[in-house]
């Protein structure tokens, strides 16, 4: 029968669920042309057994009128054919994730505006890189079902995307992520100046008989010790700038708080003491 020559002439022709792409069209072993057309064969489960069909023009359709045309099916294609014409797809899919995770990094403010943009593209970041990562994991799967050589090449485009994208996005979100820690801290020192002084202000406007230096001691007291441990959580920050920057912050505020406690205790009366 026809099938048979066309398996005798290809002797390493495999069976793979068949469909109209042309990537397994263009892997079919060839069984003549139609219309200039190539001619391929297909087979599908019918009743208790299996139909032999031809494969033309994207369809897989039975000699049988009765039967017409098949939607469950498989064709026979070279391996090797299939297998270029797989990679060279995959190849395509890789390079895809990679110019959808960089268009995120093209598009990455520099310099970061304000805290509320860089929030946004924390998750922006987030996003990419959960995409990416998605994509490589998928296609990964679809690699180790090729042969050893086919395998190693995609493989090696595969290691070179992830490291090529993966690292930069990354580092885009470290970047992104301590400006957002600088920022904040550079927050909480002003709020804290602010406070410090306000309270310090207090303290130099107390008269020598002012009886209210106590309320003063104890409120810049108070600020003291907060300031003080919130300078003991920057100085093991991880983020070195930040330990830098927080710590010199942090000690300006403990200056003016020491000075101004010390300025409001020689006014405070001896009668409070």
């Amino acid at each position: 029968t026809e099938k048979t020559f066309i398996l005798s002439l290809s002797p390493t022709a495999k069976w793979i669920k068949g469909s109209s792409r042309s990537t397994e069209r263009d892997a079919l072993v060839p069984a003549g042309d139609r219309d200039s057309k190539k001619l391929g064969v297909c087979r599908a489960t019918y009743k208790d057994g299996v139909l032999p069909s031809e494969f033309f023009d994207g369809r897989c359709a039975s000699q049988d009128p009765k039967v017409g045309t098949l939607r469950s099916y498989e064709i026979l294609v070279d391996p090797a054919a299939y297998e270029r014409k797989q990679g060279k797809l995959i190849k395509g899919q890789i390079n895809a994730a990679v110019s959808q995770a960089q268009n995120a990094l093209t598009r990455l403010p520099d310099p970061m505006p304000d805290i509320d943009t860089a929030q946004e593209w924390v998750t922006i970041l987030d996003q990419a890189a959960k995409n990416f990562s998605g994509a490589m994991a998928k296609l990964n799967q679809k690699i180790m079902r090729f042969s050893a050589g086919t395998r190693g090449r995609l493989s090696k485009s595969h290691a070179e995307a992830i490291q090529g994208t993966n690292l930069p996005l990354m580092k885009a979100r470290m970047r992104v992520s301590e400006f957002i820690e600088v920022e904040g801290l550079k927050k909480t020192l002003s709020d804290w100046k602010l406070k410090v002084d306000s309270s310090a202000q207090k303290a130099s406007d107390l008269s020598a008989n002012d009886t209210g230096a106590q309320a003063i001691i104890n409120e810049l007291n108070q600020l003291r010790s907060e300031v003080s441990k919130a300078s003991s959580s920057v100085k093991n920050a991880r983020n070195r700038k930040l330990a830098r920057m927080g710590l010199k912050g942090y000690r300006g505020l403990l200056k003016t708080i020491v000075d101004a406690m010390n300025s409001a205790e020689k006014k405070q009366p001896a009668k409070a003491r």
